[in-house]
């Protein structure tokens, strides 16, 4: 099932990426989607992100949708 995030969302990156500016809580909202990208299966169209976030650390980096999980 597909995750569905928008702008503010408070989001964990997941351990199969990485980046050196991030900070180890791998924490940060989402401020803005930055590009879309369209995949066509045998079923319909689906639309994936890459989201600008400002991490807790006061950084802001990309990251590609599935990558983020939800924080509650």
């Amino acid at each position: 099932m597909s995750q569905i995030f928008k702008k503010g969302d408070f989001i964990r990156i997941n351990d199969k990426t990485h980046d050196p500016r991030m900070p180890t809580s791998r924490m940060g909202h989402l401020m803005e989607p930055v590009s879309a990208a369209v995949h066509y299966s045998n079923r319909a169209p689906v639309t994936t992100q890459i989201w600008e976030v400002f991490m807790t650390n006061g950084e802001k980096l990309r990251f590609h949708e599935m990558y983020m999980e939800h924080v509650k």
